[in-house]
């Protein structure tokens, strides 16, 4: 019904999977074996469905397959990398939501007056014509 409703659910999505993902890593698990178990958390189920928020977000999809340096450091990096990056898409959804959250209203408030700035000119002006045509009328009726 709303618009940004979709996009925001999208972004929410992939925050939870660079969340997940980045979760896994600290507590020493493989990026490969987290990363499934990611998809099944943001799908509901275990269809795979990392592809569709990998492809759809490059900045998610540089987080996951990036280089952050050696080894001994990437894990640690990459998964401060992805809970910064999940942030982000946390902050842009709720921005994106907000910003309709301004606008809606905005623009309910100007048809809401704009329809009743109508109504008063056309009720002054209409009985300020039927005036004006009584008192230019021939015979003056």
């Amino acid at each position: 019904i709303f618009p940004g409703i979709r996009r925001r659910e999208r972004l929410l999505r992939q925050a939870d999977y660079a969340e997940y993902v980045a979760e896994g890593l600290r507590r020493g698990m493989a990026q490969a074996s987290v990363e499934p178990l990611a998809e099944a958390f943001v799908s509901g189920s275990s269809v795979r469905a990392a592809d569709l928020y990998v492809r759809s977000a490059p900045l998610l999809a540089w987080g996951l397959d990036g280089n952050f340096g050696d080894e001994e450091t990437s894990v640690t990096e990459r998964s401060s990398v992805l809970l910064a990056i999940a942030d982000s898409y946390r902050k842009l959804a709720n921005r994106y939501i907000a910003t309709w959250g301004i606008a809606i209203p905005s623009l309910v408030a100007i048809l809401i007056g704009g329809l009743a700035v109508l109504a008063y000119g056309l009720t002054i002006f209409g009985s300020l014509f039927e005036l004006l045509r009584t008192v230019t009328s021939p015979g003056g009726n």
